[in-house]
């Protein structure tokens, strides 16, 4: 009690004024009572606040007994739009019709992204192993695309059904509509005008894509919009919460591609700008920075920790290559390098299909800073180079050219729509010809969008979605540009038949889960498998190099030198591995039987090796595209723990139909 009393002396003396006291102690020594400290209005002004700041921000003065007149802030005030009705309901409306195409694509269409797949699967994987664990989800690609899968893949028949593939990307890209909505509003445009813009963004053929195919671009897109509308805010209102919020949203964002931590410099580098007109002084000009980069270098510490800790490599991340193997692609590109002029060129069609708008942004950023004076277009034409060189970097530090993908125009789609909200708040007089420019941009996206995703080489089947959307034809078995063949039906046909066909025994198959998390997750039973995330990568080393008498089975993926099975027994996809037998195979993977105990290999003295011949398994016939079959899915009479089998398959009877239509098994959810 009496130390409380202490402190609070302590604290009232050091902050009174002396003069104050001055005051007071002549006023007792005449017998005047102390008079009350009151607020009054006063003349004097301490700094006129920037144009652009709320006028309410700072209260009128007051003074005190002593004479001395100073100036009291406010407190802050909520100033930046919230997400009312109207934000639900273009959230809700986008999110409906988003979610309703990607899965007609998905289950109709079958095209699928065998990247998205991939994540689907780890965050399946965390759920439903065995055992489960967060360590499903790798640090070889930035985290974030499956981490955001996990409320989803919680649900098992929305899992490996493929469903909650679509369900996510469409939620995501409902909110993106509801934060570009937020953007225009912040810079003081109509609503209907508002309304216009975000409905031709909206039909851009990539983002309706994208909006439905599962892939993490549109989280990318989310979080790069909250940074966007959080420094424009900021810019605005003076509101340091703006600079948080901006911070957060790009240490998010390098989780799901690390090319956003060349946005997070670009952004620094324009509050850096932004700051310095504000007129404020140096020290708020730092304490800007550091409340903006904080957030994004403490999850960028983290992030190194991590990999540090787990893959003994602080800085791997950033030297590895976190492109994602595709089984369903034979990287007909991965081989071509890259040159300074051919990236450029690259990502010049890009932006010229995905988002002319930016073309036209650029030029309009540069007016409105010398015009206007606008800090805030000098601090976002910062942003649109780094954005711009971030790609180009990836090309050509990997040397890969295949690697500016068609994709990487949205990210700058929504950052070109930023910079031209930016401008058309900048300066009324501008507002009638901006906003027609801005439309104009965002329509002429429609065709030119189209037009690449048919033609542009350096896509994830983007081209196979343009034929479907124009034939509503199933695309299963067709080619697409980038050396994919769409569809899904050989891993269905090996799912089905890892559920029905053989003994459903915990840890009975081994698989590289890098390439064959098809069939892992289509058959829903990842306890089935053994894979890297059970006991750790030196566990299943140990049990890829003598599987005998520990699995039963070994999955295979065919068709791509990767998978660390197929490496270590290279003979024995065509049965030339002594113990280990192919007993079924599908267009894309080989099943493959593991013997009880490890073969003894002999000669014989004539030199004769008692080494198994090659023998062909059992395997559903290719179809062509075009042409409908019913996938023969016949199994051994009998396996014997030797890993001899005798087979009987019979012709199961075909049937013809609609051009890319398949009779293979679909998969209910479990």
């Amino acid at each position: 009690m009496d130390d409380d009393l202490t402190r609070h002396t302590d604290d009232d003396a050091l902050l009174k004024d002396p003069r104050i006291e001055a005051l007071e102690a002549a006023r007792q020594s005449n017998g005047q009572a102390e008079p009350p400290v009151q607020r009054a209005h006063a003349a004097p002004v301490v700094r006129q606040p920037p144009v652009h700041d709320d006028p309410h921000i700072y209260e009128e003065p007051y003074s005190i007994p002593a004479g001395d007149t100073y100036f009291e802030p406010a407190p802050a005030r909520g100033q930046a739009p919230r997400a009312g009705l109207e934000g639900w309901i273009i959230a809700i409306v986008f999110g409906l019709i988003y979610g309703i195409v990607g899965y007609f694509v998905i289950t109709d269409g079958h095209v699928v992204s065998f990247d998205a797949m991939h994540r689907l699967n780890e965050a399946y994987m965390t759920w439903w192993n065995s055992p489960p664990k967060l360590a499903a989800i790798t640090l070889e690609q930035p985290p974030l695309g499956a981490l955001a899968f996990l409320p989803l893949a919680i649900i098992k028949p929305l899992a490996t059904s493929l469903i909650a593939m679509p369900v996510l990307t469409a939620i995501a890209a409902g909110m993106l509509m509801a934060l570009l909505n937020s953007i225009l509003r912040r810079c003081d445009m109509p609503a209907i005008f508002r309304f216009a813009m975000i409905l031709v963004f909206g039909l851009n053929p990539m983002v309706v894509y994208y909006a439905g195919n599962g892939e993490p671009v549109v989280l990318g897109m989310v979080l790069a919009a909250i940074s966007l509308l959080s420094i424009i805010s900021w810019y605005i209102t003076d509101e340091t919460r703006g600079l948080v919020g901006a911070g957060l949203a790009m240490g998010g964002a390098l989780f799901i591609d690390y090319q956003y931590g060349v946005w997070a410099i670009g952004l620094a580098l324009a509050v850096l700008i932004i700051a310095s007109g504000k007129g404020d002084g140096e020290d708020r000009l730092r304490s800007s920075l550091i409340v903006f980069i904080t957030p994004f270098v403490y999850g960028l510490l983290v992030w190194t920790l991590l990999n540090w800790v787990i893959l003994g490599d602080p800085i791997d991340w950033i030297t590895s290559n976190p492109h994602m193997i595709s089984v369903n692609s034979t990287d007909t590109f991965r081989n071509v390098t890259a040159t300074p002029l051919d990236a450029l060129g690259d990502l010049f069609k890009v932006v010229l299909g995905i988002a002319p708008l930016g073309l036209v942004a650029i030029i309009m950023l540069v007016f409105s800073g010398i015009f206007s004076g606008s800090r805030l277009a000098w601090g976002l034409l910062i942003v649109c180079i780094a954005a711009i060189a971030a790609p180009v970097a990836r090309v050509l530090f990997a040397d890969q050219a295949d690697l500016m993908t068609l994709s990487i125009g949205l990210p700058l789609a929504v950052l070109a729509f930023a910079a031209m909200a930016a401008v058309y708040a900048a300066e009324e007089n501008w507002r009638a010809i901006v906003g027609a420019v801005m439309f104009i941009g965002l329509l002429a996206a429609i065709p030119l969008g189209w037009n690449a995703m048919k033609d542009y080489d350096y896509q994830n089947q983007a081209q196979a979605f343009t034929r479907y959307i124009d034939t509503r034809e199933n695309q299963e078995g067709t080619s697409s540009l980038g050396g994919y063949t769409v569809g899904i039906d050989p891993e269905r046909t090996m799912a089905s038949y890892i559920k029905t066909r053989i003994p459903q025994k915990s840890d009975s198959i081994l698989v590289d889960e890098n390439l064959s998390y098809g069939p892992m997750l289509l058959s829903g039973r990842p306890v089935l498998f053994v894979d890297r995330a059970d006991e750790g990568v030196g566990a299943w080393e140990q049990v890829r190099d003598n599987p005998y008498g520990v699995v039963d089975y070994m999955l295979v993926g065919i068709g791509r030198s990767a998978d660390a099975l197929a490496k270590r027994y290279p003979k024995m996809l065509a049965g030339g591995e002594s113990g280990l037998t192919p007993i079924f195979r599908t267009e894309r993977y080989v099943l493959i039987k593991v013997a009880a105990e490890a073969p003894v290999i002999s000669t014989t003295p004539g030199g004769t090796s008692t080494a198994p011949r090659p023998v062909e398994p059992s395997t559903p016939p290719s179809t062509d595209s075009g042409t409908s079959s019913s996938f023969d899915t016949t199994t051994p009479d009998s396996t014997t723990d030797s890993g001899s089998t005798s087979s009987s398959s019979s012709s199961s009877s075909s049937s013809s139909g609609s051009s890319g239509q398949t009779t293979a098994p679909s998969l209910e959810g479990e």
